[in-house]
């Protein structure tokens, strides 16, 4: 996989070893976990099919994505959701490939092992602003937190607070890659990703179990709910590639996948 710049946005490309037409390359955006997922894919894909090449933008949220498939700006729109009543009114098609979980996480310079939801919930609304109150240093806590309309958001709110807002103090980040490197680069943070994104880029954030309960275990009630990763398309432009479409549920692919740490669809 090589990284090319270009005029805004950045891309990240990944092509066979004998350069193909642009009308080959199949072009991936939107949300920015599943994007890096997709990259991953797509460097194997690559490997068995050399008359395909991808090219990779700047993450631009599921919406984001499906806009850009409707624009024909793009080929697949990385998704984190499952599509909207009106975005399949549009004529997009849906392919779901994986089911991701949502880990909360401490910035590298902090390990704590486990919380439960109700220390995890105090610490998100802030009632609890100070690492001491859980027996950790006597430091402010620094919460880093997604959008409202973030998939990983609604999934927290939905497991662990509810309607209550956030602390007055959370920094919003409005992309997964922000958050990611906000995370990765703070002290005495705390906040949530997407678990195979941690995987995947290699981050120095410790995953919090959730009462004991830790994200990379499969075989677990895990106390949050999954997000649902999935590409959608337009069906004549999906034809074309239809190769991939298939790759993304082949039993290759999941064996991939199990490496980031998502899980089968069920």
């Amino acid at each position: 996989m090589t990284a090319a710049l270009a005029c805004a946005p950045q891309t990240a490309e990944i092509s066979s070893a004998r350069p193909e037409p642009e009308s080959a390359a199949i072009r991936v955006s939107g949300a920015g976990g599943t994007t890096d997922v997709l990259m991953g894919l797509a460097d194997e894909y690559s490997k068995i099919n050399s008359s395909i090449s991808f090219k990779f933008f700047e993450g631009s949220g599921s919406s984001g994505g499906v806009k850009s498939v409707n624009a024909k700006l793009l080929d697949f729109g990385a998704m984190s959701r499952p599509p909207k009543e009106s975005e399949l009114e549009t004529g997009i098609e849906y392919v779901p490939f994986a089911e991701e979980r949502v880990a909360v996480v401490t910035s590298p310079d902090l390990q704590i092992p486990s919380l439960s939801i109700e220390q995890i919930r105090a610490i998100f609304t802030g009632e609890i602003g100070n690492w001491s109150a859980i027996g950790g240093p006597d430091e402010q806590i620094r919460l880093i937190i997604r959008e409202e309309d973030d998939s990983n958001t609604k999934i927290i709110r939905a497991g662990i607070i509810g309607d209550a807002p956030f602390s007055e103090t959370a920094l919003v980040m409005t992309r997964e890659d922000d958050a990611k490197n906000a995370l990765n680069n703070a002290t005495y943070a705390i906040g949530y990703l997407g678990f195979s994104g941690i995987i995947v880029s290699a981050l120095d954030v410790h995953t919090v179990s959730l009462d004991g309960l830790h994200p990379a275990d499969p075989d677990i009630d895990y106390p949050l709910a999954s997000r649902m990763l999935g590409v959608a398309f337009l069906p004549d432009r999906g034809k074309e590639f239809q190769g991939f479409v298939d790759f993304l549920t082949d039993t290759s692919a999941k064996k991939l996948l199990a490496t980031y740490g998502l899980l089968a669809i069920k």
